[in-house]
């Protein structure tokens, strides 16, 4: 096994010893390849649209689009706002001045207010759809006329006008979009704002809330978030390098690794046609981090072997020899982590696997740039400031040591400490991780739209007042399909569409619910003002088709509602913004209704945004579950096959779930929530953290195979790499706390929770592995005694028998 390993580090030596003899081209490649992507950065696309999660061939995204297509988008944007003249000559002319430019912008299907709502009127004769303000008034008489006949539409009151009358809302549906993507809300959104600053009298309360416009802030955010997030990364990142390495290279390579590694990685996404998506924002810093994990490590093995050799020792050999040291813990490092990531592959959110998709070619491409254009790099600079004091930090002979107040001899006080008292450290280390744990009991779950703002988003803002004075903004869908034509018009299915509309009027959280048993409902009431509209059913096909055929004319009120066969309608509900977990409960709940609503070849399926939400987000958190899972047991085989020691790998893993378990603790005590994005953060943080675990493990058994005893191999392993251990888990934890810029929630937890785990890491990795280790030496030792004392006893034994 010793000759095994020490076999990886000549493969090593030789692969860069063939890198510097070809160092031109190398370098010559790296950069072409660097520039021909960049080409292609600027090309890449946003979509944070439900539709970007899902499949294109996935069930309910076909259903979603099939029902925005025939019955227009389920997603309002509101424009609401206080006018206390609202009922007066001068502000009913401004709501109508508003809604006729609100409905002639490019994307706009349709914007229903008081001045533009057509509702069924009539005698007992004659039925009539004609708008509730027609003539606009211009008297206060008139006015007064409107406000009464609004108040007392059940359709308005509580919807687009609040009970007070001062209140009022724009309700406009967008164009369906065949792509279902975000960009109907780009320009939309900000149309919208224009023109009621246009509009409405200075000081003026007005808000935005509803899907376009959760969508249009995402995407300014994702935009404005790229380059903040990538800018405030790598200026932390470089200070941090500077005070760390104390090098000009130590800075600068880091840096060009990372820029060529991006620009790899977002050219591949631009030129496949994948568009960044809200996980995707957390790619460029994650990136960063790697890269310069990685050419810490190559920089830091350099430096220890120009300290053991005399100044004027030739550079390209020491060069291969600390590459053939540091190369195997490259490889695995980085196989590890892309595994982590890999692991993500079995979630059925298509961005999700997106994003675990290109962050492994991200670490694959940063791999290759370190067992390459690195050392390439390194061989044509050998600055002064690279070689550090000979002897003042560390030493590779088997009585390792430093000066006491130097890193290195810190390291190995701590080391020396550890050793001497593992058993105590582990102790330790469990009781400090089973009191963090205790916050797993207060561990909060939240999720949806809502729980990815920060609490003083305008978005959030503009949904808490049209929630508070009008509706819902979220909706449910409840297509029902009937075998014929004509089928929606059965009696017997009007009556289930009563059922199910007061089943979802009785939920907490359902503000309206509309279908085309209201419609009918309403035409009936005219005929006969004695009938209530709210519980009518037709007695007879006949008679429903009779009603229908009464306001056949108007057919932006029934496209709404039922197809033009009468096959097919829709029950839409308006909800209050909730957390999905809530969402998934009303579904829950309405299923056993639906199931006995369900006959004669009558389906019924439940659709719209807010189902879709709460069943995407319960797929990424199914998903994680197993991808974690399925990271933990590949990395676990990956480090057993290349220690060859399967105790070694249970070892690794151990100060690598102690992080893990810590983070979950940690995020109850802080009040951190449970959701998709967090739990992500578990699968991905175990690649990042068994990082450093993976380097202090290769050096440690290629000490035991150079001859070192166990105790000796921990310290020389501590003096080799523990500098850059501490060095890269600092810059990891930093370039990840950057994220805490971000202007929304899930790169901001995500950071900040890779932060933590990657620092509780290092502790792990410098008290909790050395003890591990030092404890298994024990026993081993304690076993070889045994084993030898019982062997005198054998022949004895078998002369005996």
């Amino acid at each position: 096994m010793s000759q095994t390993r020490l076999r990886s580090v000549g493969a090593f030596e030789s692969l860069t010893s063939w890198v510097l003899k070809h160092r031109t081209l190398v370098i010559v490649a790296t950069l072409g390849a660097t520039a021909a992507s960049a080409i292609w950065v600027p090309k890449l696309t946003f979509d944070v649209s439900l539709a970007a999660f899902l499949d294109p061939d996935d069930k309910d995204l076909v259903l979603s689009r099939s029902l925005n297509e025939r019955f227009g988008m389920s997603a309002y944007a509101f424009l609401a706002y206080r006018d206390p003249q609202l009922f007066t000559p001068v502000g009913v002319a401004r709501l109508a001045r508003l809604t006729e430019q609100i409905s002639q912008l490019p994307h706009v299907e349709r914007a229903d207010a008081l001045t533009s709502l057509r509702l069924v009127s009539g005698d007992a004769t004659t039925i009539r759809v004609r708008p509730l303000a027609q003539p606009l008034p211009t008297t206060q008489l008139g006015v007064d006329a409107l406000k009464r006949r609004a108040l007392a539409q059940r359709n308005i009151r509580g919807n687009l006008l609040s009970d007070d009358g001062t209140v009022t809302a724009i309700a406009v549906q967008l164009v369906h979009s065949a792509e279902h993507s975000d960009e109907y809300a780009l320009a939309t959104v900000p149309a919208l704002r224009r023109l009621a600053k246009q509009i409405l009298p200075a000081g003026t309360q007005a808000f935005l809330a509803g899907m376009p416009v959760f969508y249009q802030e995402m995407q300014r955010s994702l935009r404005r978030d790229r380059f903040l997030l990538f800018g405030a990364a790598i200026g932390l990142i470089v200070l941090l390098l500077a005070l760390l390495t104390r090098s000009v290279i130590g800075v600068v390579l880091p840096v060009v690794v990372v820029i060529c590694t991006t620009c790899v990685t977002l050219g591949l996404m631009a030129a496949s046609g994948t568009a960044m998506s809200l996980g995707s924002v957390m790619l460029p810093p994650l990136i960063m981090v790697i890269g310069c994990a990685n050419v810490v490590h190559v920089i830091s093995a350099v430096r220890h072997r120009l300290t053991e050799q005399p100044p004027d020792a030739p550079l390209k050999p020491l060069i291969a020899k600390a590459m053939g040291r540091v190369g195997m813990a490259l490889l695995l490092t980085s196989a590890t982590t892309a595994a982590g990531f890999v692991s993500l592959q079995v979630a059925t959110v298509r961005t999700v696997r997106q994003f675990g998709l290109f962050s492994a070619i991200a670490i694959s491409v940063a791999l290759l740039l370190s067992l390459t254009f690195v050392p390439a790099i390194l061989s044509l600079w050998r600055p002064p400031a690279l070689r550090g004091k000979a002897g003042a930090d560390e030493s590779a002979d088997g009585s390792v040591d430093a000066a006491p107040r130097s890193l290195i001899g810190r390291l190995l006080g701590v080391t020396s400490a550890v050793s001497r008292r593992p058993g105590a450290v582990v102790g330790g280390s469990v009781i400090v991780c089973a009191l963090v744990a205790i916050g797993v009991g207060r561990l909060p779950i939240e999720t949806g739209f809502r729980h990815q703002f920060l609490a003083d988003n305008p978005v959030l803002r503009g949904l808490d007042f049209v929630e508070a004075h009008l509706t819902g903004t979220d909706t449910l869908r409840i297509v029902i399909d009937t075998p014929q034509r004509g089928g929606v018009l059965n009696p017997a299915v009007l009556a289930g569409m009563r059922k199910l509309q007061d089943q979802l009027l009785r939920e907490k959280g359902v503000r309206q619910v509309r279908s085309l048993a209201d419609v009918l409902g309403d035409a009936r009431q005219v005929l006969d003002p004695s009938i209530d509209p709210a519980s009518y059913v037709p007695a007879s096909r006949a008679e429903a088709a009779q009603l229908l055929l009464l306001v056949e004319g108007e057919r932006q009120l029934l496209a709404r509602v039922v197809d033009n066969e009468r096959k097919q309608t829709v029950v839409t509900a308006s909800l209050d913004s909730m957390p999905t977990s809530a969402t998934r409960d009303l579904v829950a709940r309405l299923a056993p209704k639906i199931a006995t609503l369900q006959s004669q070849g009558v389906r019924y399926r439940i659709s719209g945004p807010a189902y879709m939400m709460q069943r995407l987000v319960n797929d990424v958190i199914d998903s994680l579950v197993w991808s974690f899972a399925l990271a933990f047991v590949t990395i676990f085989i990956m480090i057993a096959i290349a220690l060859r020691s399967v105790s070694l790998a249970a070892l690794s893993m151990i100060p690598n779930l102690l992080p893990i378990a810590c983070m979950i603790g940690l995020m109850g005590w802080l009040g951190i929530p449970l959701n998709d994005v967090t739990l992500m953060t578990a699968s991905i943080a175990i690649g990042i953290a068994v990082d450093d675990t993976i380097h202090y493990l290769v050096a440690y058994r290629l000490a035991q195979a150079q001859g070192a005893s166990s105790e000796v191999a921990i310290r020389r392993t501590s003096a080799e790499v523990g500098r850059a251990i501490v060095t890269t888990s600092i810059v990891l934890a930093a370039g990840f706390g950057a994220l805490a810029l971000a202007s929304f929630k899930p790169p901001i937890f995500f950071g900040l929770l890779s932060a933590i785990t990657i620092v509780v890491a290092l502790a792990a990795d410098l008290l909790v592995l050395p003890a591990l280790l030092a404890l298994r030496a024990r026993w081993q030792t304690s076993r070889t005694r045994r084993r030898d004392a019982a062997e005198p006893l054998r022949p004895s034994s078998s002369r005996a028998r």
